[in-house]
């Protein structure tokens, strides 16, 4: 049974096959048909878009019918997808088709539904299915049947053929074309060809387009039209046909031609678009350095920017795939990140100025024209450096140093280098560097410096090279740097540091004469007004008018005094810079001859002046002007005085500066002669570069002694113009001596006799040892000669000054008593003018004796004045009988005489403690031992005491030493007296004071008990303690000493004045420069630079 139910499936499948063949050969001789059908009536017909329109729509309906009926439908049935035939159906087809079959397959099938089957029906079905198991169902179907169709497909090649004859392909092609594009209007068929030239009908947004047209035929018309939705333009023509431009086109167009009645195709344009940058902006994060905040620009392609600066774009576009930025130096070709459709990024830093291009693409084009912009690139400048220098030509003490600095952002440091060169020009230091405070911030500023030279201690010859260099901030490329050129300031050698030395002595010489002459001149003038006035009661213009001039000619005076002071000072600072103090006494005369300059202006004399200034706008001769007057002129002849005075002094101190510098130079000369006789003693006389270095060294030596020679002839003129000259010093023969050895032994190393070149070589120098040791006791005996002559003249003059005053006391008593009539007042008169012309030589011998001692103060001049005058007006007085006038004016006089007695007594001491000294000196000079000290003195009398206790005398043998040993111990006490009043102590004050009383009283102790010949231990036992007190005490005195020097050489230092040309350097900035400092940081940095030159310009 089942057999027989897969022969009816298989039926089946076959039945349906069958129709899918059939209808397939069906539906494509149908389409076929239609086709031709269709073609022919369009060849024919040209018909209008509607109908074509409906063919072409019929045909598609028709194809899509015919296909789902016929070959669709069979073809899901065979599949089984849709339902088939059923088994009875298909049972009775068989049957038909079977004659043998007739109805059994129906009637088995038929029994086979009845549900209720008995054992006889069932071998009723078993016997019918294997009765027509032996039948092929699927053989009913002959598929061979449907070559009947073929000959439809025959008639229809035979159709088309004949289209096909009629007009070839085009009989098929053209109605085929115009069919499917029904909507387009297609011409009659012209008797000429338009032929479209270009290629692709293909335009850009906003973009012209030309296009071309050949026409070809036999037949050509003359004109033809361009046919549009704006209508018909007439087509331009040249050697190659017929052309049209559309412009700037902004939608897709349609187009055709028409000429001569004819009209061809119709066209379309396809309008694209090309990437497009619709607006961008620039994101600049400056370098950290530069302290600007970030800012960003919009739609700002071409940009100004510091180096280092990073800048990132953000460009907004349409129509674009991909952006590129391309950088014209780097020659790099970046493609930018795509943020979006619509927005590329792309970020870089910028070194260097140069153009970039920014190009975008899509799948149609790139951008038609390049977008192109400029990068400036301000790069960091150099720092900028200018400097001024001035130097210390006068003391050679510092350089200073002073100049601008700028740069286009701001500066880091700023330093002074310098070093120091030898004689010979070589480098004897490597470069040291000052840092210089600058402020950071700003782009241009000023600045100063000064370098103190003394910390250098350089020599004569020798120089300094220094340069200023300056940083700035740049943190891109790391800090730049600039320099100033290289200075160099050389210290004169010594001989022309000696004429220096010497011109400036000079100067100052003229500058005192000159001062002496005009101060002179005031007083005589002042003089001359004080006659004129005295019988005058009114003051006229004339008199005015020489007050006026007086006044004036007193403010000369006093800057020419001024200038004197300076001119001094600043030469013996220099003379301190370069020369050793090795003769003390000879620097405390100078700074004693300082101290008088110093004085010679006194504020009560300003005080007169300024009274006289007054009293001259008055138009009566009043008193007051009389007595301002005789006090000025008291004034004036005191100041001539001191200045004839100091001048005669200065004049001695410089010829005994020339004498105490020629004896050391002899000292250094004799010493640098015997280092070359030794060198020269040593040295092979066959290296024939040596032989000439000592040949040169020799040459020098001779050089300098001729030098000293000439430095000799100075010295004797300087002597010739003193009023007390100095012993002459004959030296020719000396001279002579050195000059002849000198010449000899440079004779000899050119000979190569160096053995005897050495011995006249250590024979001058012998013979420079032999003049320094004679000028130095020279210049002892002369100081001690002079020093005695000095000190006994002056106490003869304090004993004439004390005589003198017992006189004048006697004489006033004796005019007390006497009246104008009395026959005696005449003799006392006489006594007066007695006593006034012994006054008179007093002040000659004191006068003549101050221009010899600087030690002598001014102040003793001054009251040596007013002594003359009172004792003159009191003379006078008498003379006039005004007895209570003579009186005052004696007691004046008494009062001058005392105070004269004083102070000379003070200056008696002082030359006489100077003599001590200097005794104390010699010695040490000739026994080449230190100077004891009290200490040591102390200590030695207490060893003397210990030895005279044990030595056992007795009688008036021990009495006589006793006393001796007493007298000593009361000098030392005495000493320690002075000390104690001249609050010679250290920083302790009190404490010192007190260590001092105790000692005093321990000494008075220990000479009583001399005195009474008590030698016990106590006595060597205090002896020991005021010993260990006393050297303890000068201990801290050294130390003290030492700490005082240092304060008072850092006290000298002068203050320096800042050059003018340097001056301008210090000031605080002028407006511009303060503006410059406030420009916004904001600025564009090529603004800022150009402003940076402006100011520059300006502030100059």
């Amino acid at each position: 049974m089942e057999t027989l139910n897969e022969n009816i499936a298989r039926y089946k499948r076959k039945y349906y096959f069958n129709l899918f063949v059939k209808g397939s050969l069906i539906v494509f001789a149908l389409t076929i048909a239609i086709y031709l059908l269709f073609s022919t009536v369009e060849h024919f017909g040209r018909f209008n878009s509607s109908i074509r329109g409906f063919l072409l729509f019929s045909f598609i309906a028709s194809a899509i019918f015919s296909m789902t009926y016929w070959v669709i439908i069979p073809l899901l049935k065979m599949l089984r997808v849709s339902k088939q035939i059923s088994d009875e159906q298909a049972a009775s087809h068989i049957g038909n088709y079977f004659s043998n079959i007739n109805d059994k397959l129906l009637n088995t099938l038929q029994l086979k539904k009845i549900e209720q089957k008995n054992d006889l029906l069932l071998a009723g079905i078993e016997q019918k299915s294997k009765e027509l198991s032996v039948f092929h169902f699927p053989d009913a179907i002959d598929i061979s049947e449907n070559r009947k169709y073929i000959r439809y497909f025959l008639l229809l090649l035979f159709l088309a053929f004949i289209g096909f004859m009629i007009d070839g392909m085009k009989f098929f092609t053209e109605p085929t074309k115009r069919i499917i594009r029904y909507g387009d209007t297609f011409a009659d068929e012209a008797p000429f060809q338009f032929e479209l030239q270009n290629s692709k009908l293909k335009a850009f947004k906003g973009e012209d387009l030309r296009i071309d047209l050949k026409l070809n035929g036999n037949t050509l018309p003359k004109e033809v039209y361009l046919i549009t939705s704006e209508g018909k333009i007439k087509m331009q023509q040249d050697a190659n046909g017929y052309f049209y431009n559309f412009q700037k086109l902004q939608k897709s167009e349609k187009f055709s031609f028409e000429a001569a009645g004819f009209n061809s195709n119709t066209y379309e344009i396809e309008l694209l678009e090309r990437p497009s940058l619709l607006s961008f902006s620039a994101n600049l994060i400056y370098p950290a350095y530069l302290g600007k905040t970030p800012e960003s620009l919009k739609n700002i392609g071409n940009l100004v920017v510091p180096e280092g600066t990073q800048v990132e774009w953000q460009f907004n576009v349409g129509k674009t795939d991909s952006l590129f930025i391309s950088f014209e130096q780097d020659k790099t070709l970046a493609k930018a990140e795509k943020e979006s459709n619509k927005s590329f990024l792309y970020s870089k830093q910028l070194r260097a100025s140069q153009n970039y291009t920014v190009r975008l693409k899509n799948e149609h084009s790139e951008n038609k024209e390049n977008i192109t912009y400029y990068i400036n690139v301000i790069p960091d400048q150099y720092p900028k450096i200018g400097m001024e220098t001035y130097k210390d030509t006068a003391l050679y003490s510092y350089v200073s140093v002073g100049g601008s600095i700028s740069d286009d952002y701001g500066l880091s440091q700023l330093k002074f280098f310098y070093r120091i060169l030898g004689a010979d020009g070589k480098p004897k230091t490597e470069y040291k560097s000052m840092p210089i405070g600058i402020q950071g911030g700003s782009v241009a500023q000023n600045f100063y410096y000064e370098m103190d030279l003394k910390s250098l201690n350089l020599k004569p010859s020798e120089q300094v090279e220094y340069f200023s260099q300056v940083w700035d901030n740049d943190g891109v490329n790391g800090a730049k740097s600039a320099k100033t050129q290289v200075y160099q300031f050389k210290l004169p050698n010594e001989t022309e540091l000696r004429d220096e030395i010497d011109k400036n002595a000079q100067k100052t010489t003229s500058q005192l004469d000159k001062t002496l002459q005009k101060a002179k001149e005031l007083k005589n003038e002042i003089k001359d007004l004080d006659t004129k006035i005295k019988t005058k009661k009114n003051l006229d213009y004339n008199d005015r008018k020489q007050i006026q001039d007086i006044l004036q000619k007193k403010q000369d005076l006093e800057q020419d005094i001024k200038q004197l002071q300076e001119m001094n000072k600043m030469n013996e600072e220099k003379k301190e810079l370069f020369e050793d103090p090795k003769n003390e006494e000879l620097k405390e005369k100078m700074e004693q001859l300082q101290k008088l300059m110093d004085k010679l202006m006194d504020e009560e004399t300003k005080k007169l002046y300024e009274e006289l200034e007054k009293l001259l706008e008055q138009q009566r001769n009043d008193p007051k002007l009389q007595e301002n007057l005789d006090k000025l002129l008291n004034k004036e002849e005191n100041l001539e005085k001191e200045l004839d005075r100091a001048l005669e002094l200065y004049k001695q101190m410089q010829y005994e500066q020339k004498f105490e510098d020629i004896k050391n130079n002899l000292e250094k000369l004799a010493e640098e002669q015997k280092k070359l006789s030794e060198e020269t003693d040593k040295s092979n006389k066959k290296d024939d570069a040596k032989q000439q270095e000592l040949q040169k060294q020799q040459e020098k030596l001779n050089e300098k002694f001729e030098d000293i020679k000439k430095e000799m002839d100075k010295m004797e003129k300087m002597n010739q113009e003193l009023e007390d000259k100095n012993p002459e010093m004959n030296m020719e023969q000396q001279e002579k001596e050195v000059d002849k050895e000198q010449e000899n032994s440079s004779e000899q190393l050119k000979s190569k006799e160096n053995k005897k070149a050495s011995q006249s070589q250590k024979k001058a120098a012998q013979k420079m040892q032999e003049m320094q040791q004679q000028m130095q006791q020279m210049q002892e005996e002369m100081e001690q000669e002079s020093k005695e002559e000095d000190l006994d003249n002056l106490r003869n003059i304090l004993d004439n000054l004390v005589k003198l005053s017992f006189g004048q006391e006697e004489l006033m008593k004796e005019f007390k008593n006497v009246n104008v009539s009395d026959p005696r007042f005449i003799d006392l008169a006489q006594k007066q003018l007695k006593l006034r012309d012994d006054a008179k030589i007093i002040e000659d011998s004191l006068t003549a004796l101050a221009k010899r001692t600087p030690q002598i103060e001014s102040y003793v001049t001054r009251e040596l004045s007013d002594m003359q005058k009172a004792m003159e007006e009191s003379s006078k007085g008498i003379k006039e009988r005004k007895l209570g006038v003579a009186a005052g004016k004696q007691q004046s006089a008494m009062t001058s005489m005392n105070n004269l007695a004083l102070m000379l007594n003070n200056s008696m001491q002082q030359m006489q403690n100077q003599m001590n000294a200097q005794g104390q000196s010699s010695g040490k000079k000739k026994g080449k031992q230190k100077g004891q000290s009290l200490g040591e003195l102390q200590k030695e009398l207490g060893q003397k005491i210990q030895d005279l206790k044990k030595s056992g005398k007795s009688g008036k043998q021990l009495s006589e030493e006793l006393a001796k040993l007493a007298a000593k111990q009361e000098a030392l006490r005495r000493k320690m007296e002075e000390l104690k009043k001249g609050n010679q102590m250290d920083k302790n004050g009190e404490n010192m004071g007190q260590q001092l009383s105790d000692m005093i009283k321990q000494m008075e102790k220990n000479e009583e008990d001399l005195i009474n010949k008590r030698l016990t231990d106590q006595l060597i036992k205090r002896q020991q303690e005021i010993e260990t007190r006393l050297l303890e005490y000068e201990k801290a005195q050294r130390e003290r000493g030492e700490e005082e020097k240092r304060k008072g050489e850092t006290g000298k230092v002068k203050e320096k004045t800042i050059p003018k040309n340097l001056q301008p350097y210090t000031k605080t900035k002028e407006k511009s420069i303060e503006i410059l400092r406030t420009v916004s940081p904001a600025l564009n940095p090529y603004y800022k630079k150009e402003i940076d030159k402006y100011f520059e310009k300006i502030g100059k």
